[in-house]
């Protein structure tokens, strides 16, 4: 596989993957908003707030889930970034040199 594919390849993967997981973190947080109390609820451990169109409560791990996506999420837009400059670069390198 050419360098150009390559980064072509990983480009589109991390481009995929950072758009469905970002969708994933906005179907999650919808589903929070209806389903989540909107009162801290210390016996069943929702007391981390969640600002999703208003402020809901969480427990720990579900924090914790949704931070983890939206690291990936971030990642993911920047591997498709940096792809993309590589491939921009690699291509004005190959237009320079057949002149």
């Amino acid at each position: 596989m050419s360098e150009g594919r390559l980064q072509r390849t990983l480009a589109r993967t991390f481009g995929i993957m950072g758009t469905l997981i970002m969708g994933a973190i906005f179907v999650l947080e919808s589903h929070y908003a209806v389903t989540r109390p909107r009162i801290a609820d210390p016996d069943a451990g929702r007391i981390y707030p969640l600002n999703v169109h208003g402020i809901v409560y969480v427990t720990s791990g579900k924090q914790f889930h949704i931070q983890i996506m939206e690291t990936a999420a971030a990642t993911c837009i920047l591997g498709f970034a940096l792809m993309f400059y590589l491939e921009l670069r690699r291509r004005k390198r190959e237009g320079e040199g057949g002149k």
